[in-house]
């Protein structure tokens, strides 16, 4: 039986981001539901001229099985390694639930289960995909989740093509059946100059190598920052770009202008803000939410800045399931952007509460969720004067109820379709509101803000 290979469960990786917000719009519906020419977010109509209809496009929990699953799962605990490193480890769960996974053992007493669990170990074996290359044998704990295994790197060859690992589990409740799960791993040559950066699996975090001639030393980074407005404040303005790492943030994350051909205006004051980052130990956070669906344009920028010091990571598309983007446009980006460059994790953002999550957040090894609830309404509209609910509506918290906490239960609920899908947990980080008194937004709503 086969598994799917997929991270570690339960791990949180948060950063801060604070965000300016568009103001009451929608895509026409283009994987939708929706009628010809009805603008939508989240699939939904959102404007009093036109009538409800289901958006499609929710994930449902799997479920429940009358027998006992094997939900196996592997990983590795960070998305690259580099061929200066001698180890790299696996994270293994191997959980019995009754929601996803293989049928475990049939010969095997469920009635029994809590108590013929203590003390089981479960048996594995971890090689390359072709069995030749034997890198662990080892026991966990039967029942278990986030086990860390060591593996050599000694002997793997560096390079771009990921290589396949195969885990084999056997378990003493029935050992003549073998459960299967693959997983991938990039182990890639240094890089040339220029920065790295890789998440963790384990803890959810996100680790970065400053300096390409001391390839084993990764030092780990809590993004604090926020979307800046590059045309409107710091196109040409040092100061404001000193300023701003004065107030203590890390990660600077400039937005761009809607021209893919000159997103930043003219290259020469980008040029020179990002030589001034590397002198204000700042990261750089890059944005290419208008230019994304042009592969072209994205190579293009990834070649132009993949070998900055401070690079940190790629941003792509911003809340593309609330825009109704094309469900293959993500991870379109994200190919063509490993392609150029494997040495740095790209991110998005994701609007809705629950509207084709699995194929936009395949697209991204980091994953944001931007819900703003602060001074809103949850459930009606004044912008638009409609109410919102699950089949209707943009009130600019999707599915919220109108707290804070909403921000926390968008996360649990993101972390919850990775369970269902068997997906491969990415870290996710929130999107704090710093701003009020625009769009959906009643009240001032600031609980933070820079200026």
């Amino acid at each position: 039986m086969w598994g799917s290979g997929i991270g570690a469960a339960g791990v949180f990786g948060w950063g801060l981001l604070g965000a300016g917000r568009r103001v009451g719009n929608g895509g026409v519906g283009r994987v939708q539901n929706a009628p010809l020419g009805v603008e939508t977010w989240c699939g939904k109509a959102y404007k009093a001229s036109n009538a409800s209809f289901d958006p499609g496009g929710q994930l449902e929990p799997p479920p429940l099985s009358d027998v006992p699953l094997l939900d196996l799962q592997v990983a590795p605990r960070m998305s690259i390694y580099l061929s200066t490193e001698s180890q790299a480890s696996l994270i293994v769960s191997a959980a019995i639930t009754h929601t996803v996974g293989e049928p475990y053992c049939a010969e095997w007493d469920p009635s029994s289960e809590l108590t013929r669990m203590n003390g089981t170990s479960f048996r594995l074996t971890i090689t390359l995909l072709d069995r030749t290359t034997v890198l662990s044998t080892t026991s966990i704990a039967a029942n278990t989740t986030l086990n860390e295994i060591p593996i050599p790197l000694t002997g793997l060859k560096a390079g771009t093509t990921p290589q396949q690992i195969l885990l084999t589990l056997t378990s003493p409740h029935c050992p003549e059946t073998t459960f299967f799960s693959i997983t991938t791993l990039t182990l890639l040559p240094p890089p040339e100059n220029g920065s790295a950066a890789r998440t963790d699996a384990l803890h959810g975090g996100l680790h970065v190598l400053t300096d390409s001639s001391a390839p084993t030393t990764w030092e780990p980074i809590f993004p604090y920052s926020f979307y800046g407005d590059w045309g409107g404040h710091f196109a040409g303005s040092p100061s404001n770009l000193s300023a701003f790492a004065s107030h203590g943030f890390n990660i600077f994350h400039p937005t761009p202008g809607a021209d893919p051909s000159a997103p930043w205006g003219e290259w020469a004051s980008f040029d020179a803000a990002l030589d001034q980052l590397e002198e204000l130990g700042l990261w750089l956070m890059y944005d290419m939410r208008w230019s994304y669906k042009n592969l072209t344009a994205v190579t293009a920028q990834v070649e132009r800045i993949k070998h900055r010091k401070r690079l940190l990571l790629w941003y792509t598309a911003d809340e593309p399931d609330g825009w109704g983007d094309a469900l293959d446009a993500p991870l379109r980006a994200a190919d063509a952007i490993r392609t150029a460059d494997p040495y740095h994790p790209v991110s998005l953002v994701l609007n809705c509460a629950n509207f084709h999550f699995g194929p936009y957040a395949a697209g991204a090894d980091i994953l944001l969720t931007d819900p703003y609830p602060v001074g809103n309404n949850a459930s009606y509209s004044t912008l638009w004067d409609t109410p919102c609910n699950a089949t209707y509506g943009d009130c600019g918290c999707d599915g919220c109820i109108g707290e804070l906490k909403d921000v926390a239960r968008r996360m649990d609920m993101f972390r919850e379709y990775e369970g269902w899908m068997r997906a491969v947990e990415k870290p996710l980080w929130a999107v704090p509101q710093v701003f009020g008194g625009r769009g959906e937004c009643d009240g001032d709503g600031v609980f933070g803000a820079w200026g």
